[in-house]
């Protein structure tokens, strides 16, 4: 069942008629939908419209209230203008409406071109904010609007829709937000909930969130500083920052670069053209790169690719599998027997530098494809490194440390390796 209502509040003087012709076009400025559960016959609340003068503007307010069943959801869309949300105790929902004009004589009409429609459908409570057509000489640069709504912790889910600008939320104790912003940017904390954010070109900041968090922006750059639960983040132009996940990552992003500062679970970050950089990490990694370094503080265990940069693994308590087309290998293993297993350095132009615990089980296998000029060295009497100079020829050897155990593949096509025994 659909209950609707058209309230329009007017000016002083003045009234909008309840049919008003030539309303086509949703609101180009303005708040589209606000969405919450309320009961026939009551919910809504009166409004209050209010007017006066802000730096150059004639502003326009329309404030009201609505009150449902304990449970329900909310909806917004916004065509022009910025939205914030927030949390508020009690049980009604809250809404403020700020219309600004400064386009001379004809800023009363633009402000008051503004008729909201009420209307009920199951547990969906919409506002629509809608305006005549635009004259050819007057201009939405002279317009704006803005959408504060507080939200109580009844609401099921919240959803929001920004055509044209920011969208604010915070501290909002809700299971479910969803974020949608085709050209601006989104700021959201303290969320006691899941997220799901899409933006077409701006930024995504999230401070905390107590539940999943999704995020992905077509041209700007995602960061999320506290995520308790797990994080997927990506963007097709723009760098992705994970502070802190309690769960797994998975970064992916097309032309930027990803630090995951800490993770409570496993990651997965790829960039098309960017570094990667990775602090301490619960679980296993995986990571790929076309044109950056990759630096780990540590990790359960890795799998890492990168096509021209260097790669730093540090503590890494499993087994390693580590590639680079131009760039150098540095790997500090600390796993034991338990842990570890069959592993790889591979570098096509770089030095591959690894570090073994004296205890560890391994059988080493080590080759320069092209040595001249080039050495082996070893820590390890089990591991005799030869010095070999001699042209066309691999220089390859082969040692069982500690009675040997799996396989540590070590090639470098043209530069030097070592392997070195950690303190």
């Amino acid at each position: 069942m659909v209950h609707e209502r058209r309230e329009a509040v007017p000016a002083a003087g003045a009234g909008i008629p309840a049919a008003a012709p030539a309303w086509r076009r949703r609101v180009v400025i303005g708040l589209g939908c606000l969405l919450a559960a309320w009961a026939p016959g009551r919910g809504l609340q009166a409004q209050q419209a209010q007017y006066h003068e802000e730096n150059g503007y004639l502003v326009r307010e329309i404030s009201g209230a609505l009150s449902g069943p304990s449970h329900f959801r909310v909806e917004t869309q916004s065509d022009l203008g910025d939205i914030h949300v927030h949390g508020v105790p009690g049980t009604d929902l809250q809404y403020r409406i700020r219309i600004r004009s400064r386009d001379g004589s004809d800023a009363r009409a633009m402000v008051d071109g503004f008729a909201v429609v009420v209307r009920r459908s199951g547990d969906v409570f919409e506002i629509h904010t809608e305006a005549p057509r635009m004259r050819r000489r007057q201009s939405w640069s002279n317009v704006d609007a803005r959408l504060d709504l507080g939200i109580p912790a009844g609401a099921r889910s919240v959803s929001l829709r920004a055509a044209v600008g920011n969208i604010v939320v915070d501290d909002l104790n809700t299971p479910q937000l969803t974020v949608s912003a085709a050209a601006g940017n989104v700021v959201v904390d303290r969320m006691g909930g899941a997220v799901h954010i899409a933006t077409a070109s701006g930024n995504i900041h999230i401070g905390r969130a107590a539940g999943l968090v999704r995020a992905s922006s077509a041209g700007g750059n995602v960061e999320v500083e506290d995520g308790a639960q797990a994080v997927e983040i990506a963007s097709m132009g723009g760098n992705l920052h994970v502070a802190h996940a309690g769960g797994t990552v998975h970064a992916e992003t097309a032309g930027g670069a990803i630090t995951i500062d800490s993770a409570g679970g496993d990651v997965v970050a790829n960039t098309a053209g960017g570094n990667i950089t990775l602090g301490r990490i619960a679980g296993q990694v995986h990571s790929e790169t076309a044109g950056g370094n990759i630096r780990l503080q540590a990790a359960r265990s890795v799998r890492c690719e990168t096509a021209g940069g260097n790669i730093e693994l540090h503590d890494v308590d499993g087994a390693v599998r580590a590639e680079t087309a131009a760039g150098a290998i540095l790997a500090d293993i600390i796993a034991n027997a338990a842990n570890f297993g069959a592993s790889s350095l591979v570098s096509v132009a770089g030095t591959i530098y690894v570090s073994l615990p004296g205890t560890l089980p391994v059988t080493v296998r080590a080759a320069i494809d092209a040595p001249r000029g080039h050495h082996l060295v070893s820590d390890f009497k089990e591991l005799a490194m030869p010095r070999h100079e001699a042209d066309g020829e691999q220089l390859s050897v082969e040692g069982q440390l500690n009675g040997g155990g799996p396989v540590l593949r070590l090639v470098s096509t043209s530069s030097d390796i070592t392997v070195r025994r950690r303190p």
